[in-house]
Order: structure tokens, then C-alpha cells, then sequence
């Protein structure tokens, strides 16, 4: 018979492996065992439907598709504390009558390592909730290409930092959880131009049996500044602006997903995961399936071995 101690243990357990194993749902509010080591190798499908503008219109201009990969990783240096690292190699294709790149907007798929990413967070439990306070980087892995449909990212470095918060609903309903999430990201100056962003995330999951985990998220963001697509407002010539118009538009974006993980071993375990744009300015309106599995093992950690806070 599970106690209401243990049977929180095992919705923060499934709670960890679905922020870990998910990635981009939301910030996971949990920090895992110390030395725990976990690493993934995800696939992302995403279609790109309309050009969506700041005056609140929708502009089809041909399809976007893309196909990336996901490699992630996290360890837990020490009880609390853990690091992650990402990398995605994109690929997309543009087909449509509106080319912006004579060479990539062909019809053909193109690809480039985009961005690393690093995360270091450190959970703070006090009465259930847990407090995370994170401070993450974001570093161009190359001169890749930022023009286009097929553009593989910005292109510009960015630091981090935000707080995440999360809880079980035990002893009201013991198998969900609930978290939310607050950044602010200081993003390399492009021109004049501040790119600096804020977002905000919440999301929530219910524990299915004993390995399953469904959820879902809903996450807002948007840009201090940047330039409005629809009037191009902003001191360039009409060139500059086509060059530039992705990496310094000024984006509003409210995402909706959901997924499903659970486990196939004791090591291994498997997420499906949906997220698409609700409402959008200056950005696509994209959606996107991204299929995740993951391993996790047992790695040499600082410190000596405490139980569980939970």
C-alpha cells in the first residue's frame, strides 16, 4: 500500500522524467537525484502554415517544413543542482511562389547546426512546492544561414535567467501536478535594435498508472523590441530589411501543446509530444510533433548521497 508520502515521490518522479524527456514544454521545476545522468536524441516534424503579421493578419506565402534533431543532456552535479546541454541540427524546405533567399528557398531541403544551449538550475523544496531558479545560455554554433524561409535560426547569443515553480496536488487530487515558469532573456543587440525577451509558461500532467505520464502547456512570449513585418518600420532600406527581418522582427507568441512519456525500461523511457502557435506577430504560425526518447543512468556526483526531499 502506497503512503501519501511515497505515492508524491512517484508524481514528482513522472513529473521529472516528462520535463527532462520533453523538451520545450516547459522548465522543468524538478531537479532529479544527485549524479543522475540522462541524455536524448529527438526528432521534430514541423509545418509552417501562414506568415503571421502585426496588424493581426494572416498571409499565406507558400509552406515551410522543417525537420530537426534534438541531442540533450542532464546531470546532476550535486542534490539540487543540475546542468544541461543541448544542440539541434535544423533542416527545412520552402515551397511556394514568394522566395526570400535565391539560393535556399528552392524547393530543396537545407540544413546547419543551429544553437548551443546551457542550463543550470538548483531546486529549493519547501512544503511541496518546489522553487527553481535557472540561468541558462544560448551560443550560435556557427555563420549559419539567418535569411529566408529557410533560415536556421538568429543567429545571436542570449543569457537567461528566470524561476519555475511546481507542486503536487496531493492530497486533493494525488496523481496531477502543476507548474509555472517566468523568464527573461538578454538577447545580443541586432543594429539598434534590443531583442531582449520575456515569457512566461505554465503547464500541467497527470501520473497514469505506474509509468505514464499525459500533459499539457501553454507558454507566452514576446520581444521588447524589433521591427513589425507589416510596415517594416524601422530606419532600413527595403534590402536591409529583407535581410534582416527575421532576426530582428519583433515577435508576440502564445503556444499551446501537450504530450504523452512514459517508460519502456527502467532506463529507457518515451515522449510524443504536440505544440502549436494559437496567436502570433511578426512569426509563423507553426506546428510542430516531436518524438523523444531518452536514457537515464547512474553517474559519480559531488557530495554524499541524501534521500529525497519529497
Amino acid at each position: 500500500m502506497l503512503t501519501a508520502g511515497s505515492h508524491r515521490c512517484r508524481v514528482v518522479a513522472c513529473a521529472l522524467a516528462c520535463t527532462v524527456f520533453a523538451p520545450g514544454l516547459a522548465r522543468a521545476q524538478w531537479v532529479s537525484p544527485a549524479g543522475t545522468t540522462t541524455v536524448s536524441l529527438g526528432y521534430q516534424y514541423t509545418k509552417v502554415f501562414d506568415h503571421l503579421f502585426a496588424d493581426d493578419q494572416r498571409v499565406y506565402m507558400g509552406n515551410i517544413y522543417g525537420q530537426t534533431l534534438l541531442l540533450g543532456a542532464n546531470y546532476v552535479v550535486w542534490r539540487a543542482l543540475s546542468l544541461s546541454a543541448g544542440a539541434a541540427y535544423v533542416t527545412s524546405m520552402y515551397v511556394g511562389d514568394f522566395a526570400e533567399h535565391p539560393t535556399v528557398d528552392d524547393g530543396q531541403y537545407h540544413g546547419d547546426f543551429q544553437d548551443l544551449t546551457l542550463d543550470l538550475r538548483y531546486m529549493v523544496p519547501w512544503q511541496g512546492i518546489a522553487f527553481t531558479p535557472f540561468v541558462g545560455s544560448t551560443i550560435p554554433l556557427g555563420d549559419y544561414n539567418t535569411m529566408g524561409h529557410t533560415s536556421v535560426g538568429m543567429g545571436l547569443s542570449a543569457l537567461t535567467t528566470g524561476i519555475a515553480i511546481g507542486r503536487s496536488l496531493d492530497p486533493f487530487l494525488p496523481s496531477a501536478f502543476l507548474g509555472a515558469s517566468y523568464n527573461y532573456s538578454f538577447v545580443e543587440n541586432h543594429r539598434e535594435h534590443t531583442l531582449d525577451s520575456r515569457g512566461l509558461g505554465f503547464n500541467a500532467g497527470y501520473l497514469v498508472g505506474s509509468s505514464a505520464t499525459v500533459g499539457a502547456s501553454l507558454n507566452y512570449s514576446e520581444k521588447v523590441d524589433g521591427i513589425d513585418w507589416a510596415s517594416g518600420s524601422g530606419s532600413h532600406s527595403d534590402h536591409d530589411f529583407m535581410l534582416n527581418h527575421d532576426a530582428m522582427a519583433k515577435v508576440k507568441s502564445m503556444m499551446a501543446g501537450g504530450y504523452v512519456s512514459f517508460g519502456i525500461t527502467h532506463q529507457m523511457s518515451l515522449t510524443v509530444s504536440y505544440s502549436g502557435v494559437l496567436y502570433g506577430e511578426n512569426t509563423h504560425n507553426a506546428h510542430s510533433v516531436t518524438i523523444t526518447p531518452s536514457w537515464r543512468f547512474q553517474a559519480p556526483y559531488f557530495g554524499s548521497s541524501h534521500s529525497s526531499p519529497w
